[in-house]
């Protein structure tokens, strides 16, 4: 073998230029190669970031199961959280209170129904779940407005906007709020949400209290609920949605007849829930997000980490009870996904193939010219009583040589 060395050794210094170009081929294709891998991995990642990015940065939402029923479901949020904050995956869960049907106006102008949302900002920062671009802080009696929102309606930061929670938009319940900021873009919830206003959870929550005080206040007046005006008969109902699960009360199927019988007992039984001291931090869902050392998401196999992600919300799930509902937006995603991957994982698989093949060529040219180049030298070497595996040897050599130095 040393003699097969040497003697390459000597091929090679004479013919550099050729040397050179193999070693420079081999060398390219496997670079080539390293950045497909890299580059495909990058791809992947920032596809399924972008792809998730529309869900926001919640991994799973908690919701009470009332929520079905068209309005939000009140819940205490923070002793839901206390079940299962202590999962290894969760990272943190944070209350929310969320109105999809609210109306916003400016002085001047038409309600318009807008997405509310009642959010406690820092603690929402510091669980990772997001924030809004410009980043924003919120006073009791402010309100972040979306571009679209703002647009609108006309408003801009400093000026003056009236929210109301309850249906049927009129110039009762109206609450003032000073506009703070307005959020050109936000990764806090689904980004197809183009037009909503953001308050403090605590702020918000202090408002549905006071609402429904108020509409008590004329339900237990003169007259009772056959008195009410229609509007806020709706509102009164609205409310008792809202608050149906916390009072023990099954509104699956509600009619105007039974309203009309069952009221004076859900005005007595709301009346006790807003009376409760401490007053609980309702929301109507939980921000949940993963702990990412955990290693749930896999970029290479979606698959494995949509099994993950259902793993983590079953565990969730086991912990609040029937009661509760267990949602996975990023999951979701994913799993729709899921279905591009064996796409870009087969153009992957087809490209190594094809620069493996070129290499394995190009190898193949040069040691056939080489063969044919120094025919003669084999030949005497034959006739001075070489060994067939010597001859193998070197020409095998020099392959070696080549793929050592590329």
């Amino acid at each position: 073998m040393s003699f097969a060395l040497h003697y390459q050794w000597r091929t090679v210094r004479r013919r550099r230029l050729r040397f050179l170009l193999g070693v420079i081929g081999v060398f390219g294709a496997i670079s080539l190669l390293a950045a497909l891998g890299a580059g495909m991995d990058s791809y992947t990642r920032a596809y399924v970031e972008f792809a998730t990015a529309r869900t926001g940065r919640p991994d799973a939402y908690v919701a009470g199961n009332g929520a079905e029923r068209g309005g939000p479901a009140l819940f205490d949020g923070a002793e839901v959280a206390s079940r299962f904050e202590d999962l290894p995956a969760v990272r943190g869960a944070v209350p929310r209170l969320r109105i999809d049907g609210a109306w916003i106006r400016r002085t001047g102008t038409e309600p318009r129904r807008i997405l509310l949302q009642g959010l406690d900002l820092p603690r929402e920062r510091a669980a990772g779940l997001g924030d809004t671009a410009p980043s924003a802080e919120l006073g009791p009696g402010q309100v972040v407005l979306s571009a679209a929102a703002a647009r609108e309606l006309g408003a801009s930061a400093g000026e003056r906007v009236a929210v109301r929670l309850l249906p049927d938009p009129g110039d009762d319940f109206l609450h003032e709020f000073e506009v703070a900021a307005v959020a050109e873009s936000q990764d806090l919830f689904e980004s197809w949400a183009q037009e909503y206003a953001i308050v403090d959870l605590a702020a918000l929550a202090s408002i549905v209290r006071a609402d429904a005080r108020e509409i008590l206040a004329s339900a237990r007046g003169e007259g009772g609920w056959a008195a009410l005006p229609e509007p806020r008969r709706r509102a009164l109902v609205f409310l008792v949605l809202a608050f149906a699960d916390r009072m023990g009360i099954d509104v699956s199927a509600i009619d105007a007849a039974r309203v009309a019988v069952e009221a004076p007992v859900w005005i007595d039984r709301l009346a006790a829930e807003l009376d409760r001291e401490p007053p609980p931090a309702i929301a109507t869902h939980l921000a949940v997000r993963f702990d990412e050392g955990e290693g749930l998401y896999d970029s290479l196999d979606l698959a494995a980490s949509v099994r993950r992600l259902r793993g983590v919300g079953e565990a969730i799930r086991g912990r609040t009870g029937l009661a509760y509902r267990v949602e996975l937006p990023r999951a979701q995603v994913l799993q729709a996904t899921e279905t591009s991957a064996p796409l870009l994982q087969t153009v992957f698989l087809l490209v190594t193939v094809l620069v493996l093949a070129v290499s394995g060529l190009l190898i193949h040219s040069l040691l056939s010219i080489s063969v044919e180049e120094r025919a003669r030298d084999l030949a005497i070497l034959r006739t001075l009583g070489a060994k067939r595996r010597l001859v193998f040897r070197i020409v095998l050599s020099e392959a070696g040589l080549i793929g050592l130095f590329g």
